[in-house]
Parts: structure tokens; C-alpha cells; sequence
């Protein structure tokens, strides 16, 4: 199952869509050279024109990645996922015991305690 990861700016609530498929690991690794990005910027815009249309990659080259080191990289950056979950939290889905609502967890993986009501399996709401 695809689990598309993103880049998130805890200071102002701002997200890059790296959209990377069980990328959480890989963006978490790459948040302590954000201002490598960030400062070699400058010299990568000579070349962004080329890069632009002569590019035989796959994808295309990660401008927006480039521009939100610019402005978020001495900024409080972590991975989230497309349901929210930061990297490192616990994840599991359960129900409120008060009004039946379905919460992801946000504490830490591996945290004391429990969920409330049992924690719902394999993402199924109907349980």
C-alpha cells in the first residue's frame, strides 16, 4: 500500500509535496541539508532553463524543493504523511471513548498507555 510522504514547516504551517511513496525515512534524512539547498540555489538559476527543458528525468527537477529551503530551512522541518501523521508518532487509529470520533494517535511510537477503544484495523471506519 502507497503512503506518500511530504516535507513540513512547524514554524509556519507550511508544506512542501515531495510526495515521496514510504518516503518518511528518506525526508528526515534530507531536513539537515536544507540549508546546502537553500545556499546553492543561486547557482543552480543559470541553469534552470536548461534544466527545464533539456531534462530526461523522470521527474522534474525539484524547484519547489529548492525554494521552500530558501525560506524554511532554519525552520522547525519534519516529515508528515497524506493522513497527517508526523514522522515518529505513534499512528494508530482508534475511537474516542466520549463522543466516537476517529483519532490518529500523536503520541510517540512505542508510547505507554493505550488508545482509548480498541485501535481500528487496517484503516476500516465501519468497525
Amino acid at each position: 500500500m502507497s503512503n506518500y510522504w511530504n516535507l513540513l514547516c512547524r514554524n509556519c504551517e507550511a508544506t512542501c509535496y515531495v510526495e515521496w511513496n514510504r518516503g518518511g525515512d528518506y525526508i528526515q534524512q534530507l531536513i539537515p541539508h536544507m540549508q546546502a539547498i537553500a545556499e546553492c540555489a543561486e547557482k543552480l538559476e543559470p541553469v534552470r532553463q536548461f534544466l527545464d527543458i533539456h531534462s530526461t528525468w523522470e521527474i522534474a527537477f525539484p524547484w519547489e524543493l529548492v525554494a521552500f529551503a530558501q525560506q524554511h530551512h532554519s525552520h522547525d522541518l519534519i516529515a508528515i504523511d497524506e493522513y497527517g501523521k508526523l514522522y515518529g508518532d505513534c499512528g494508530t487509529q482508534y475511537r474516542c471513548d466520549c463522543c466516537g470520533t476517529y483519532l490518529w494517535c500523536k503520541k510517540k511510537q512505542d508510547h505507554d498507555g493505550d488508545h482509548g477503544k480498541a485501535p481500528v484495523e487496517n484503516g476500516d471506519t465501519n468497525a
